[in-house]
């Protein structure tokens, strides 16, 4: 058995040489070429980071262009007031609300709700279950949507995001670059004081000679002049008309006493926006009177002794900030006080003060000193331009579950969730077709009427919410069918992702190119 087994796999051998012996040979594979090679390996690369960026694009982050001024300063738009320029192009992190909902003040993008196939880009301003009204000295107050007017607070913003919409007030750099007297048109003396106490040496640098106590103070007001023009007109001219007074504003210096000099010295930077308010920041040699205090119509509402000492010899940068109801004090760039003014939401309505009694004032007394580099900036109001009828205006909005309120930067030109408005056009066939209302809105969102037809009939077509273009006949409206109301919410499915870093233009500075706050 054994045997004949292993004589017939030596006969199945045996035939595989024979064959393999009388098969032609087959030449060995010839390797491709350099330049083959090289094509494949690219196009496999070129396949590769097609597919990878098709992936990321979808998933992770997005490039987009500003086309609109909406969100300026913070974003430039490629469109303003009808001169084309570089609009800034942006990349949206789509992974940013993954595990966690959008914030307040985040800039987003999303799908805008009255055409879904447009995509904006603002700033979220108003939450999930809250109620937001817009006061009328611009600032935004939110509270329980449940809850009475009286529990309304203003909602403040942290500093990287006032940092982004701070607009400077003075100087002004073509200020900077003229003539010592020409800080005599923005300051002088408080007519109660001693004159000469004060020497203006430049723009950008005060001195007090020392003795008793005197005031620089402020000769024009600061105004809201998104509306209209610049508060500056080079040369050297101030415009100081128009517009709406501001209540927020930010002032900045560095205090130099001279290391020779031993007699106490103290300085003091006052805000007063208005008549019942006083924001203060009194600093001295002598750390038991320097102090903070905010004061409400002559008594003092909220205060706190701040123990810093003037150097002598040295500079200190000093920082007073009253945005938001609020006080803040820094001290060589460390926040060392933070005091609430405890108004309320009635106290805004209206916002009444003459224009003598807003007043911003440097006051010093005892031994000599120096304020360098003063600068003033104002904060963003928003504006209450609601679209016609809107309650917003009269009793504010109550956010929805899962949704957002949105505001532009722009305030004064920013078609935002105060303007939007949902049109709806009801058909004979029981249809009913939502579009966009706002006047600011593209051709595509507003209906087209063609001339009539060999029958007499008139078509008609216009992009609905969704995107889609919708036609129908004129003749099929239903009498009295066209209605519209405030759509000024977007919902958390529309949000596409957070605009976190400008990435173009290079010019005219590269100073554009940034982290989005």
């Amino acid at each position: 058995y054994f045997f004949m087994t292993g004589l017939h796999a030596l006969h199945v051998v045996i035939g595989m040489i024979v064959m393999a012996c009388l098969m032609p040979t087959k030449p060995p594979p010839r390797a491709p070429s350099v330049g083959i090679r090289l094509l494949k390996e690219n196009l496999e690369a070129i396949a590769v980071a097609i597919v990878v960026a098709l992936v990321i694009k979808h998933f992770c982050v997005e490039a987009f262009k500003i086309p609109t001024y909406s969100m300026e300063p913070t974003l430039l738009g490629e469109n303003k007031n009808g001169v084309e320029s570089d609009g800034d192009r942006i990349l949206v992190d789509k992974w940013a609300y993954l595990f966690e909902a959008p914030s307040r003040w985040d800039v987003v993008v999303f799908r805008y709700p009255l055409n879904r196939s447009r995509h904006f880009i603002k700033r979220i301003v108003g939450l999930p279950g809250e109620r937001l009204r817009i006061s009328a000295d611009g600032d935004v107050w939110v509270g329980p949507a449940d809850d009475a007017e009286q529990a309304l607070r203003p909602a403040t913003k942290p500093r990287r995001v006032r940092e982004q919409l701070y607009t400077p007030v003075y100087p002004h750099p073509s200020l900077l670059a003229g003539p010592p007297e020409v800080a005599a048109d923005y300051w002088r003396a408080a007519p109660e004081d001693p004159p000469n106490a004060w020497r203006l040496e430049s723009p950008a640098r005060f001195v007090f000679r020392g003795g008793p106590r005197a005031a620089l103070e402020s000769a024009r007001r600061i105004r809201n002049h998104d509306k209209g023009h610049l508060g500056f007109q080079a040369p050297y001219r101030w415009e100081d008309n128009g517009d709406d007074l501001v209540r927020d504003v930010r002032v900045r210096a560095e205090i130099r006493v001279p290391a020779g000099s031993a007699e106490p010295a103290q300085v003091a930077l006052l805000w007063r926006p208005d008549g019942d308010y006083l924001a203060a920041l009194v600093l001295s040699t002598d750390p038991a009177k320097s102090r903070a205090f905010v004061r409400r119509r002559e008594a003092v509402h909220a205060e706190r002794p701040l123990g810093l000492t003037l150097p002598r010899g040295t500079q200190v940068a000093v920082e007073l900030e009253y945005v938001d109801g609020e006080l803040r004090v820094r001290w060589d760039d460390d926040e060392v006080a933070v005091l609430a003014d405890g108004r309320g939401y009635d106290e805004t309505v209206p916002f009444v003060h003459s224009e003598d009694s807003q007043t911003l004032r440097i006051e010093a007394e005892g031994g000599p000193l120096e304020v360098r580099d003063v600068a003033i900036d104002r904060d963003l109001q928003y504006t209450q331009e609601w679209a016609p009828g809107h309650p917003g205006e009269r009793q504010g909005v109550r956010i929805p579950a899962q949704s957002y309120f949105m505001l532009g930067d722009n305030s004064a030109r920013s078609a935002d969730s105060r303007k939007w408005t949902m049109a709806y056009i009801r058909l004979a066939d029981g249809r009913v077709i939502a579009h966009d209302r706002e006047p600011g809105s593209d051709e595509a969102s507003r209906p087209r009427y063609e001339p009539p037809d060999a029958q007499g009939r008139v078509r008609a077509s216009v992009t609905d919410a969704q995107g889609v273009r919708q036609v129908w006949y004129r003749e099929d409206e239903v009498s009295g069918g066209r209605d519209h109301e405030p759509h000024p919410f977007v919902h958390r499915e529309l949000i596409v992702g957070r605009a976190f870093l400008i990435f173009w233009p290079w010019t005219p500075s590269p100073g554009r190119i940034g982290f989005i706050r």
